[in-house]
């Protein structure tokens, strides 16, 4: 019996992708040929054997994934704790550094600015342009 002359017609009518009459040709010729209907029977062997070791494996694989599971559970979480401390003086130096910014900024503005308008008396600070 050679598998590999009927594999591809068996494989289709496994699969559905037969027509209704090279179905029933197929089946027909289940029937009276015994070298198909040999192989025929090989085939279903083989696919739940291959069916039994993927639905083994991935027991296999599941249960090792539930023992990591159980594991990292068990396990005492390694991240850096940080003391609130340490938070509320970064947040204090973060609120100095932008009131100096924001004193730094209208400084600047009020150098570059009020000299203009104490020469020209019509400017306007007003949104930072200079009209004439």
């Amino acid at each position: 019996m050679n598998l590999e002359t009927y594999i591809e017609k068996i494989d289709a009518y496994h699969e559905g992708a037969l027509t209704e009459t090279e179905r029933l040709a197929f089946e027909s010729d289940l029937e009276s040929d015994a070298e198909l209907k040999a192989a025929y029977d090989l085939y279903l062997q083989g696919n739940e054997a291959i069916e039994w070791q993927i639905g083994e494996s991935l027991r296999e694989q599941m249960q090792v994934w539930a023992q990591e599971d159980q594991r990292s559970a068990a396990a005492p979480k390694a991240g850096k704790v940080v003391a609130f401390r340490q938070i509320r003086w970064a947040a204090a130096a973060a609120v100095v550094l932008l009131l100096v910014l924001v004193t730094a900024v209208s400084v600047l503005v009020a150098r570059l600015l009020l000299p203009r308008c104490l020469v020209f008396p019509a400017c306007s600070l007003r949104w930072f342009k200079i009209s004439t």
